[in-house]
């Protein structure tokens, strides 16, 4: 399949609103149904794990679509041709909620960090370097930004490529990103900016 990718990265924005939204309807969770509901706003909701449970996919598709046509939902799409295959979730650290999972990040909110909380690849193009590609458009992103700093937090001992969604520690480490602190269940990764 190499051979024949032709692919291509895209800022989130509301022109590619229904790609995102097929992306989720029908690539993102295609190996692992029990988070195609997610839409990625689970950090972006506000409250407890309860409360996320109760929610319907069509309430979470919801928000991502009112997120995305305010402008409050960043990211990058990764296509090949035309087709969306791979997701990240990079955008102001503040933006997100961090009380439902990596509690301890709380203590350092910084208008200069950007933090990345999810990789979503289509499970036919795992493997393939796409992952990297996202995480090459975010730093060059954000390298023009003003911002200080990358966050990001791969969980430790993973064993399946779902428990990767914060995307996985070498694909950090391969990329200049640096061991910020350490917890139990994760790390806290920083790349400099400036």
């Amino acid at each position: 399949m190499d051979n024949q990718m032709n692919i291509t990265i895209k800022q989130l924005s509301d022109n590619l609103l229904n790609d995102y939204l097929y992306f989720f309807d029908n690539i993102a969770f295609a190996d692992n149904k029990e988070w195609e509901g997610c839409y990625c706003m689970f950090y972006h909701h506000d409250n407890d794990v309860k409360d996320w449970l109760s929610r319907s996919k069509e309430d979470n598709r919801s928000m991502a679509i009112n997120m995305i046509n305010d402008n409050k939902l960043n990211g990058f799409l990764a296509y090949d041709n035309e087709t969306p295959i791979a997701w990240c979730n990079a955008n102001d650290k503040k933006s997100f909620s961090f009380i439902k999972n990596l509690r301890k990040v709380y203590s350092d909110f910084d208008d200069s960090i950007v933090s990345i909380v999810c990789f979503l690849v289509s499970h036919q193009y795992r493997r393939y370097g796409i992952s990297n590609k996202l995480l090459q458009a975010v730093i060059n992103y954000y390298q023009k930004s003003g911002k200080k700093y990358l966050e990001a937090y791969p969980f430790k001992n993973v064993i399946k490529d779902s428990e990767n969604y914060h995307g996985p520690f070498n694909l950090y480490i391969k990329n200049g990103f640096y061991i910020d602190k350490e917890y139990e269940k994760y790390i806290v990764m920083k790349y400099n900016l400036s």
